[in-house]
């Protein structure tokens, strides 16, 4: 039973980020500079899942977890830039200063700790415990401001509640995810299935943020300072 609702939501999360992608594409024009820059976020994602799929599924290759080490790579660096566009006090130098050395912890983890055939577990890990940290600096900044009730920021704010749930339970599996390979078949689809209905919840959050962006007056559009 558990894995079948597992196989379902699944499914449903891989339906739902080529949604999310096509609508980005098809409406792009309605979207802020901030929201764009998380509709790459939502490219990659599809990109690399058709990858993962092709690679997997039809070419049959036995490990493609060096598509997974480039996702981690691509990943950090689009949430800093997701990041950077809704919180100026990171932009410039921060936020290069950022990607720099996030980028050189993860091409060192995998040249010298997990290797590129290897499951990356602690730049995995890494990227979610950024994620979350710059999602609560967000939150803060909002809350503090009180600029949380405008229309062109409301978006933004539900795709950082998406990533940072995504990321908060997520964490976990990640960190420990060659361990729990070992565990029985049974408590392993248990625990991926709360993974996944992580990803399921994000998904839908970030379907209502798109939905807000698409449907407000355009002619007003701000960004948070």
């Amino acid at each position: 039973m558990y894995l079948k609702i597992r196989e379902a939501i699944i499914l449903f999360i891989l339906s739902m980020s080529f949604v999310l992608a096509g609508i980005f594409l098809l409406k792009w024009k309605r979207f802020n500079k901030q929201e764009k820059v998380f509709g790459y976020f939502l490219l990659l994602n599809v990109l690399f899942e058709t990858i993962a799929w092709v690679t997997a599924d039809i070419i049959k290759i036995k490990n493609n977890l060096p598509g997974l080490h480039l996702y981690t790579l691509l990943e950090f660096l689009l949430i800093v830039k997701f990041t950077e566009s809704n919180i100026t006090k990171l932009k410039g130098l921060p936020s290069s200063v950022l990607m720099i050395a996030g980028s050189i912890l993860i091409f060192l983890n995998t040249v010298f700790i997990q290797n590129i055939y290897t499951y990356n577990s602690i730049s995995i890990a890494g990227v979610k415990i950024f994620t979350i940290v710059v999602s609560v600096i967000f939150f803060y900044k909002i809350l503090s401001t009180k600029r949380y009730d405008i229309l062109e920021i409301k978006p933004s704010v539900y795709f950082f509640t998406a990533i940072f749930l995504n990321a908060s339970v997520s964490l976990i599996w990640y960190m420990y995810s060659n361990s729990i390979i070992l565990l029985n078949k049974e408590m392993n689809i248990k625990l991926s299935l709360l993974k996944n209905s992580a990803g399921a919840v994000a998904s839908i959050i970030i379907f209502i943020g798109i939905i807000l962006a698409i449907t407000r007056n355009t002619d007003k559009q701000k960004s948070l300072n």
